[in-house]
């Protein structure tokens, strides 16, 4: 309807939706319950608590009333409205109007308006205030007492905090005396010692790292924390030098492991704004999670190859691939680089939610794509939809070969397996799914915990294997396997 009809007397459509004030769930201000009592022509007296609250209002549960609703009519008056805290202080203290009633299993829930009077939210935002204070109070407090430490970690800090702090005090001394040379001469001297010093560092920090799960492999969840914020405090601001550690706990893109991060690992290790911060970088990017990683590029590479090269060698079609998570698809460089002949065979989707992984990639591999005659298609999506939003194979078309590196890592169990049954009705019969996780083994995992703050969900052969035994219908064959290391596995499916 035109603004004109509205003016000459017509009636607007009426939206339907009708603005309501801000109500709040009593347990956002972390004061406990709000009691409430109250006087009702036919019940009496009423007692209950508040499920949420306006300031001109209040949802009042009565327990064990849900019989009682058909007593109750709409713009009933109910006198002598008390709401109190636990402590005993009064927010409300006035009559109201019952604007609806209904039972909610047991209990009786009645919206009441308030006449005369309003509640207290001042003194609840003071108490949400003081409440969430007290709480990060107490987290601190949690991680600040050392006496919860155990010994043998106490000692494991202390050993190899003074070790990485003698040799940076080292390292910076003899990178000092170099600043009086020319460019050249200094980075040719940097070089020469980095090769004398990295390894000795490296080898030092990784058996310190594979060495954690010893002393601290058995806590609990809560003593993880309190361990972990310990570590941080003596060794953080050491690690954190490294830019692969650095890049890893900021998270700058939402969360560890992405593009950046992969790419991190691909190029030379040596970044970093002194000798020391170079070296630990070495440490963080050579670790054995870190290899393992660089490790399932070739493995993928190698994966697409031999279909490729048969398709090449019988002239047929090209083979349809997807990867899911494609990071900055770098299998696909190397596979490619290394026989651009198999181009003309290959059309490939990368997938990826990150836009800024799917703009590298265009960057990076159109260019590739155009010489070597391989169809790269670049699609941004979302993992929540692949999850919830139906048929994937409508969305990427049948495909022969689909793979994830490492999506999975960070996926709960359900969300494994509801992805894992989507990629499967994808793939064409005979195709094959490659999905990898890192296995339980990992001696890594608290290192990247610990001073990363990079939580991996990580799972053994078993676990993998039993993923598989719901997909309909039943593969062809199931089995698991590895990157040279170990610690990247791949469940492998057939259907």
């Amino acid at each position: 309807m035109t603004a004109v009809a509205v003016a000459q007397g017509e009636k607007a459509p009426r939206s339907g939706h009708k603005l309501r004030a801000l109500r709040h769930p009593v347990a956002e201000f972390g004061v406990g319950p709000l009691a409430v009592t109250a006087w009702h022509p036919r019940l009496l007296v009423l007692s209950g608590a508040c499920d949420n609250v306006s300031l001109g209002g209040v949802c009042l549960r009565v327990f064990g009333a849900a019989e009682r609703c058909e007593q109750i009519q709409v713009d009933d008056r109910f006198s002598g409205v008390h709401i109190t805290l636990g402590s005993g202080e009064v927010i409300c203290h006035c009559d109201a109007i019952v604007r609806h009633a209904r039972s909610d299993g047991a209990d009786l829930l009645i919206g009441l308006q308030l006449e005369g009077g309003a509640i207290d939210l001042p003194l609840l935002y003071e108490k949400q205030t003081r409440s969430r204070f007290a709480a990060r109070c107490d987290e601190a407090e949690a991680t600040a007492d050392s006496a919860k430490i155990r010994p043998e970690f106490k000692a494991w800090v202390s050993d190899l905090r003074n070790y990485l702090e003698r040799m940076r005090t080292f390292l910076d001394r003899e990178e000092g005396a170099l600043q009086t040379e020319d460019q050249f001469t200094y980075e040719q001297i940097c070089a020469q010692y980095l090769g004398e010093v990295g390894p000795r560092i490296v080898q030092r920090v990784h058996a310190a790292s594979h060495s954690m799960a010893q002393v601290i492999g058995n806590l609990r969840e809560e003593e993880h924390i309190a361990h972990r914020a310990y570590a941080q405090l003596h060794l953080g601001a050491i690690f954190l030098s490294a830019p692969f550690i650095r890049r890893a706990h900021q998270k700058p893109l939402g969360y560890a492991g992405d593009y950046e991060m992969m790419n991190m690992l691909y190029r030379p290790s040596h970044e970093g704004k002194s000798l020391f911060s170079q070296v630990i970088n070495q440490c963080a990017a050579s670790e054995v999670a870190a290899r393992a990683n660089i490790n399932r590029i070739s493995y993928l590479a190698e994966k697409l190859r031999l279909p490729l090269s048969k398709a090449r060698d019988s002239h047929g079609e090209r083979v349809r691939v997807a990867s899911i998570g494609a990071g900055p698809g770098r299998e696909i460089e190397v596979l490619l680089e290394s026989d651009p002949s198999l181009g003309p065979y290959l059309d490939v989707m990368l997938l990826d939610q990150e836009p800024r992984a799917i703009a590298y990639c265009e960057r990076r591999l159109s260019p590739l794509a155009a010489r070597t005659g391989a169809q790269i298609h670049f699609v941004k999506e979302s993992m929540r939809r692949l999850l919830c939003g139906g048929h994937v194979a409508q969305m990427i078309g049948e495909r022969q070969i689909i793979y994830s590196a490492g999506l999975f890592d960070y996926l709960s169990d359900r969300s494994f397996a509801a992805l894992l049954a989507t990629l499967y009705d994808a793939l064409e019969r005979g195709g094959q799914l490659f999905i990898g996780n890192v296995d339980v083994s990992n001696p890594t995992r608290y290192f990247m915990e610990y001073f990363a703050e990079w939580f991996l969900i990580h799972r053994s052969r078993a676990q993998l294997l039993d993923k598989a035994r719901v997909l309909r219908p039943p593969p062809q064959a199931v089995r698991v396997e590895s990157e040279p290391l170990g610690v990247n596995l791949f469940l492998v499916i057939e259907k």
